[in-house]
């Protein structure tokens, strides 16, 4: 549930302690400090309760309770008056004005917040959903005023911040408001000249274009009665083409139905999402034994929308993780109870968590203590006792790595507008958006892009939606490449020829954001199951050697770009046949298995972990010299080594690995060159012994 609260108040000062005061008992506040501020804030969304005083600039306190009221009668509302009334005054004025609440003179910022808290805690809830708009228990839509501005939304702390994304939507709707009259009126002189039949089919034909181009835009930018009124256009039209002309009945209706949009206010229905969205909460697990530094981390996490959640032990860490949907987990090392490596073993083997960010902290700040936290997975490593910053700092980067853009989208689509207005929606769900005008231009742009998904308009000048699908199903590269339409046509033959010409989806004009998504998720999905079964080794879950090769390559280009290293480590299981001849194959497939979820139990998301062919191994460690990648690696080895197997015939042993490093760029620029060298490495292991790194020109070995 979510209670967002309207506060207007002259004084800076006094907003912000009221602010602090609500932002503590987990209420977001809007605040305004001016008449005009005031003004763009309530037209702006809708809220629990709004405290304001009797007068703000030139305008008084009953006009800004009656324009709360027509957005949202049911809004809590609390005066803040700098007289003393009576008990009888009091009564009288909140029940002649709908007032919940008078402060009277002499209130206080904490006064303030208790009463707004306690009247917010009594609202009718407004639930969040996708998107970040409210579903709001009332009739009456967000309206986008043409005074609003800004779009703000609660920081960490309780203040507010722009969001640039939001603006840039309300900007677009705004600018594409500006320029809907003269497309309208241009439509008109259109409608007038085909009327009069000056080159009829030429002028159906560009009525038709604009028809569906408006509609559609208009449409999913909140335009929605003019959006509606151009659609009957377009389908008029249509049986004006079919005929070949048109009766004075129908050119009249069809004049009309361009005044009346002419005449329509150009109001949009857009939610302005960031004035009603609040900031959503990171929930970190924090493991340790010393309980007041997890109270203490408790506290700090509620006052900045951190949902802390301790556990000291290892059955307490697990059942949080499986109980609930975390960002992240911060282990202590100082622990005496729980061996911490061990713990994230644990917790990376549950279903669903085999990815989840993990971060170390201990009083000891040394090399050993930091390779520790490396090779266990831990992406950072901080002083204990933890402080505000760094709690705040970890939460961020989890919540960030979570939403990490994991597909990417290419829009062909010939109205400027509409292209925009897609690609912020899809860009605020973590989407890599690239759009394109023209469509002659889309196979080279594919090159380019590489994109997981393709959006196409139907009618575009020059080419159609059709023809370009056409197109890129020719491709033997993008044969597979999923393909949505984006079209105004509502008839069954245009549905019909989306899936003829090689489309798998459809969908009408004017967008819904919640369709796209949805329609776009489930082509996403597949292709996820289908590279997950393409990438990974079946029998380690590690990814095979082409997957490998094309995440290092990718490594390796990003390490060129910001002058990282990466160091390659060839690992081979010591005697596997002889393993194999003696345990029997099903125990050296066990032994395979350890080793896989061994490498993917620990190491950070960004190393790169893979099944090379048999019983050897490669793993990459970004931004990790030789020297520490064969630390890294080492207590894997050492792991390895106290593992116990059972033969198919009930006989016990161990296993161990050699393994070889190298490090680009300083032994080598190239992959396959990094390996030869690598391997180098490794066969110079074997040679010395086995179970043992070696790394490029040194004689230190690990055994």
């Amino acid at each position: 549930m979510y209670y967002p609260i309207l506060l207007i108040h002259p004084s800076e000062s006094f907003c912000d302690a009221v602010i602090r005061g609500l932002g503590e008992r987990g209420y977001f506040v809007i605040s305004a400090s001016s008449e005009k501020q005031s003004i763009e804030a309530i037209d702006a969304g809708v809220y629990a309760v709004a405290i304001l005083p009797a007068r703000i600039g030139m305008t008084d306190g009953d006009a800004l309770i009656a324009r709360i009221r027509a957005i949202w009668a049911e809004t809590h509302i609390v005066v803040l008056n700098d007289e003393v009334l009576n008990e009888v005054d009091y009564e009288r004025i909140c029940k002649a004005e709908g007032i919940d609440h008078i402060c009277s003179a002499g209130y206080t910022s904490d006064e303030v917040s208790l009463i707004a808290a306690r009247l917010a805690g009594s609202a009718p809830p407004m639930t969040r959903i996708p998107g970040g708009a409210t579903s709001v228990p009332s009739a009456s839509p967000y309206q986008m005023d043409n005074s609003f501005e800004m779009s703000i939304m609660p920081s960490s702390r309780g203040k507010f911040v722009e969001d640039p994304l939001q603006l840039e939507i309300l900007a677009l709707a705004r600018e594409y408001q500006k320029t809907l009259p003269g497309e309208l009126r241009n439509l008109r002189m259109l409608l007038s000249k085909a009327r009069q039949g000056e080159d009829l089919e030429e002028m159906i034909l560009e009525i038709r274009r604009i028809t569906h181009t408006i509609s559609g835009t208009s449409g999913t930018l909140g335009f929605n009665e003019i959006s509606g009124i151009v659609h009957q256009i377009n389908e008029k039209i249509k049986k004006v083409e079919q005929k070949g002309k048109g009766s004075d009945d129908e050119w009249q209706t069809l004049l009309y139905l361009i005044d009346r949009a002419i005449s329509t206010p150009e109001r949009s229905s857009l939610v302005p999402m960031g004035a009603a969205a609040a900031v959503d909460e990171s929930t970190l697990l924090i493991i340790g034994e010393d309980r007041s530094h997890l109270t203490e981390l408790y506290e700090i996490g509620k006052l900045n929308h951190v949902k802390v959640i301790p556990a000291c032990t290892r059955v307490e860490a697990i059942a949080e993780i499986n109980s609930g949907d975390v960002d992240g987990a911060i282990i202590c090392l100082d622990m005496n109870n729980l061996d911490p490596v061990a713990l994230v073993a644990d917790i990376r083997a549950l279903e669903g968590r085999e990815n989840l960010q993990v971060a170390f902290m201990s009083k000891v700040d040394s090399v050993e203590q930091r390779v520790l936290a490396a090779s266990a997975g831990a992406t950072m490593f901080m002083e204990k006792p933890l402080t505000e910053e760094a709690l705040v700092e970890v939460a961020r980067e989890f919540a960030t790595q979570r939403a990490q853009i994991d597909a990417r989208v290419l829009i062909v689509d010939d109205d400027p507008y509409f292209r925009k207005h897609i690609s912020n929606l899809l860009a605020s769900e973590h989407l890599d958006v690239q759009d394109l005008e023209e469509p002659q231009r889309v196979l080279e742009t594919l090159d380019m892009a590489n994109p997981d998904i393709l959006l196409l308009d139907v009618q575009m000048p020059g080419l159609s939606g059709f023809d370009v699908c056409r197109m890129v199903r020719s491709i033997p590269k993008w044969r597979n490449l999923p393909v949505l339409f984006l079209t105004g046509e509502s008839d069954v033959q245009a549905r019909i020829e989306c899936f003829n010409v090689g489309g798998d989806d459809y969908i009408q004009k004017p967008v819904i954001k919640e369709e796209l998504l949805a329609r776009i998720n489930v082509r996403l999905e597949r292709i996820r199951m289908f590279r997950e079964r393409a990438d990974k080794d079946p029998l380690t879950r590690l990814l095979n050697r082409r997957a490998f090769l094309e995440q290092v390559t990718d490594r390796m280009n990003e390490g060129a770009r910001f002058s990282r290293p990466l160091s390659l480590c060839i690992v081979d299981l010591d005697h596997f046949k002889h393993v194999n001849d003696t345990y029997g194959h099903l125990a050296g497939d066990r032994v395979l298995q350890a080793m896989g979820k061994l490498l993917l139990s620990r190491y950070r998301n960004t190393d790169v972990r893979g099944r090379w062919g048999g019983e050897e191994f490669a793993v990459a460690f970004y931004n990790e010299e030789a020297s520490n990648a064969r630390r890294l690696l080492f207590e894997s080895l050492k792991a390895l080594r106290k593992m116990e197997f059972t033969g198919d015939g009930g006989e016990k042993f161990r296993v161990t690995f050699s393994a070889g490093v190298a490090t680009f760029p300083d032994n080598a620029s190239r992959f396959d060159e990094l390996f030869r060298i690598a391997d180098e490495c490794l066969y110079r292991a074997k040679e010395n012994g086995r179970n043992q790194i070696q790394i490029v020109e040194s004689d230190a070995t690990d055994a």
